[in-house]
């Protein structure tokens, strides 16, 4: 199961995310779950990174990526337009899989 949490503070920003977890769907390397998920979180981190030049803060480990938006960036439409795009692919992918991604979004 792949985890997806969405951040967003009081105001409704999205902050930024966590991906955690593998699909299963299929054997590595032929699991297109995991594959729509990787690439729509590629797109957006090479978007707001090396496109937009927006300064966020992307860690990835094994099986796990995440990415914080810095605050003086949580504001601006770019950022925003990115990160509810990669939220709604998200969550039309799990509509389709349900069994294989779960997408939460928490407010602090």
């Amino acid at each position: 199961m792949i985890y997806v949490e969405f951040y967003k503070n009081k105001k409704g920003f999205l902050k930024g995310f966590s991906f955690k977890g593998h699909a299963e769907f299929e054997e590595y390397g032929k699991d297109i779950v995991c594959a729509a998920v990787s690439c729509a979180v590629r797109l957006c981190c090479n978007g707001l990174t090396e496109i937009a030049k927006k300064n966020v803060l992307i860690k990835e480990e094994d099986g796990e990526i995440s990415l914080k938006v810095l605050n003086e960036e949580v504001k601006d439409e770019v950022v925003q337009i990115f990160l509810k795009a990669l939220k709604l692919e998200i969550g039309l992918i799990e509509k389709s899989y349900s069994e294989n991604v779960k997408l939460k979004v928490t407010e602090d």
